[in-house]
C-alpha cells in the first residue's frame, strides 16, 4: 500500500509482478492516471476513517509506504491510527521525509513552508511512534531534497532494531536536537545567512547585473518572502513546468516564464532556487555558465 500514490508509477512494479497492492490518492487527476494503468487507488486521502472502511486489507497489509507525503499531513494521531488498523503483524511502514538533521546543518530553511508541516528527526519519529506501540528500527540518510531520510516502522519487538538508530540518535543529540539550543542557533543562523545572501544580490543589482530566478519551487516562496527579494530585483523566475508559466511568485509577485525565455533574455546572474538539483541543472545550463553566467544560491556548498 503506498500513502500518496500520485499517478502510480511505484504501484506499477506490484501490479507487474500481480501483487495485491492500493494506493491512496487525493488529487483526482493523478489518481485518473492510475487508473487508465491498471494501478489500484482509492481517490481519497489516507486517514483511520477511510483506513477503517478496508476490510481486506485489516491487519493484513504487509508493507505500507510513503515518500515526501507524511510530513504534509497535519493530524499525525489519526494517520498512525490508519496504519496501525492496516498493518499485518510482522509488516514495516516505511516512509521518506526532508530530515531535520539536514536542514540545520545546510541552513536550509526554505524547507519550512506551507505544505510542509513537520520536519521529522530520528528521536522525533522514534518518539511518536513509541506512543503507539511501534518500533523505528532502521534509518537510512538519502540525498533527496538536500538531505531526507527513509524511516522504517514495525510493531513493537517484532524485528530487530538496527545498531543505526542509536548512532544517529547520538549525532542528533550531540547537535543538541532534542534542546531548544538548535533552534535558537539555527534562528541567528538563517538571518545571518538572509544578510549574506541579500548582500550578494544587491552587489550584482548595484553593478547593473540583469538577475533572475531558475526554478519556481514551493520553496521558493520561502526564500523571496523572508529576504524580502521581489519584481524590483528579480525579472523573472523561469520554470519547465508549463503549467506554472504566466503565473506570479506568491507575495512577491515576480514573473514566471519558460526557460527557452530564460535563454533569449540572456541574464547575467541566475538564483538557483532549487539549489537540490545544482548538478543537473548547471549540467543542462553549461552555456549560461560559459558565457560567464553567475549561479547564486541561499545554501552554500
Amino acid at each position: 500500500m503506498e500513502i500518496g500514490s500520485n499517478d502510480g508509477t511505484f504501484l506499477k512494479n506490484f501490479k507487474n509482478e500481480n501483487i495485491e497492492h492500493l494506493g491512496f490518492e487525493p488529487s483526482k487527476n493523478v489518481a485518473d492516471l492510475s487508473k487508465k494503468n491498471n494501478v489500484n487507488v482509492l481517490n481519497q486521502f489516507f486517514n483511520f476513517e477511510n483506513a477503517s472502511n478496508l476490510k481486506n486489507f485489516k491487519n493484513k497489509t504487509d508493507v505500507i509506504c510513503a515518500a515526501n507525503v507524511i510530513c504534509h499531513v497535519p493530524d499525525l494521531v489519526d494517520l498512525i491510527k490508519g496504519i496501525d488498523i492496516l498493518l499485518s503483524k510482522d509488516g514495516v511502514f516505511v516512509f521518506e521525509e526532508p530530515y531535520l538533521g539536514s536542514m540545520l546543518k545546510k541552513v536550509s530553511y526554505d524547507q519550512i513552508y506551507d505544505a510542509h508541516v513537520f520536519m521529522f528527526s530520528v528521536l522525533s519519529v522514534q518518539k511518536i511512534f513509541d506512543k503507539f506501540n511501534f518500533d523505528l528500527i532502521d534509518a537510512h540518510p538519502q540525498i533527496t531534497h538536500g538531505g531526507s531520510m527513509r524511516y522504517v516502522i514495525a510493531r513493537k519487538s517484532k524485528k530487530n532494531i538496527s545498531p543505526k538508530i542509536k548512532t544517529i540518535i547520538k549525532e542528533e543529540v550531540s547537535m543538541k536536537m532534542d534542546t531548544i539550543d538548535a533552534y535558537i542557533k539555527f534562528k541567528k543562523q538563517c538571518e545571518l545567512s538572509k544578510e549574506n545572501f541579500t548582500k550578494k544580490i544587491l552587489k550584482n543589482k548595484n553593478e547593473g547585473k540583469k538577475i533572475c530566478g531558475y526554478a519556481a519551487t514551493a520553496k521558493s516562496s520561502t526564500i523571496l518572502n523572508y529576504c524580502k527579494i521581489d519584481k524590483d530585483t528579480i525579472s523573472f523566475i523561469a520554470d519547465s513546468t508549463e503549467e506554472k508559466v504566466g503565473k506570479f511568485s506568491p507575495g512577491t509577485h515576480i514573473p514566471i516564464v519558460s526557460i527557452e525565455e530564460f535563454h533569449k533574455q540572456k541574464p547575467d546572474v541566475a538564483i538557483l532556487f532549487a539549489w537540490n538539483h545544482k548538478k543537473e541543472i548547471l549540467e543542462k545550463e553549461k552555456n549560461f555558465s560559459k558565457n560567464g553566467g553567475i549561479w547564486l544560491s541561499h545554501v552554500e556548498d
